[in-house]
């Protein structure tokens, strides 16, 4: 609850649900449904569970109750996909330890359907010190992952626009998405793209995607889960994509949105967390 004195006004967060649901289960007992009756199930499965604090799986766990008493949950998630840098989320074996899990099996996914090789060699390298330690396998290959080095966001934009007008004159029936770290850049560039006449162009400010043909402006923590024929990566400079590791955890989400190919813009100097060679290629 927030508020520096008595005399300020309280107000909660959507973060503190879990807590207040775990506070009523410990204290009160089952959360109830409709007409009172306790909400249980015999089998839950959590997708996107790196974005979980230890607390809402808690939660979670409370509601299932299985034959003699055992638990059956599946916990699916990919923790170099995290966007909360501080739920309490480390790694599965810690979590799932914290929670007193027991008869817990983790089995690592090896098989990436989505992207390209090159994709996924790219995503994989961004990530460093975090990497998974099953590396993720594509199942084709691609064109290569290219970087374009402008000397403004004024430059990129002229770029963008002619390319995209092309793209989707060529392919009208693709998926495109143009993302950025911040709302604000995904503001300049879906200006920018609309005074360069890119047709079918869209500006998704609030998770609110059309899944309909064209070029999609966001940023990205719209993005998770979802999947581009062709995706842009703009402003990959090292004030937007310092080397830290959020920067690279959202790096990596945002370059994994591209099913087919994967295009990288910076304006000024590129961010280090980019490959050695890419930087290089780009001059």
């Amino acid at each position: 609850i927030d508020g520096a004195s008595e005399k300020d006004t309280v107000s909660l967060d959507r973060e503190d649900d879990a807590l207040l649901l775990h506070a009523y289960q410990q204290l009160v007992g089952p959360l109830r449904a409709k007409k009172r009756q306790a909400l249980t199930y015999e089998h839950a499965f959590v997708d996107e569970a790196q974005d979980l604090s230890p607390v809402e799986m808690s939660v979670v766990l409370d509601t299932v109750s299985g034959r003699g008493g055992d638990k059956s949950v599946t916990f699916a998630g990919d923790v170099a996909q995290r966007l909360h840098m501080d739920n309490g989320f480390t790694d599965w074996r810690t979590v799932l330890a914290q929670l007193g899990l027991s008869h817990v099996e983790i089995e690592p996914l090896k098989l990436s359907y989505r992207s390209t090789a090159p994709i996924i060699e790219f995503a994989t390298d961004i990530l460093g010190h975090l990497r998974n330690e099953v590396t993720g396998q594509a199942t084709r290959g691609g064109a290569p992952v290219e970087l374009f080095r402008f000397g403004s966001s004024g430059e990129t934009v002229g770029f963008l626009s002619e390319a995209l007008r092309n793209l989707v004159l060529a392919e009208p029936l693709a998926s495109v998405a143009v993302i950025t770290r911040y709302p604000e850049q995904a503001d300049e560039y879906a200006e920018g793209l609309k005074r360069g006449e890119v047709p079918n162009l869209r500006r998704i400010a609030d998770q609110d995607f059309p899944f309909r043909p064209g070029v999609d402006v966001t940023d990205v923590r719209q993005v998770k889960g979802l999947e581009f024929d062709y995706v842009v990566l703009v402003e990959c400079n090292s004030t937007t994509y310092p080397q830290d590791d959020e920067a690279r955890h959202l790096l990596h989400i945002a370059a994994t949105r591209a099913a087919h190919q994967l295009w990288i813009t910076a304006s000024g100097t590129p961010s280090l967390l980019l490959p050695e060679a890419l930087r290089a290629e780009a001059g």
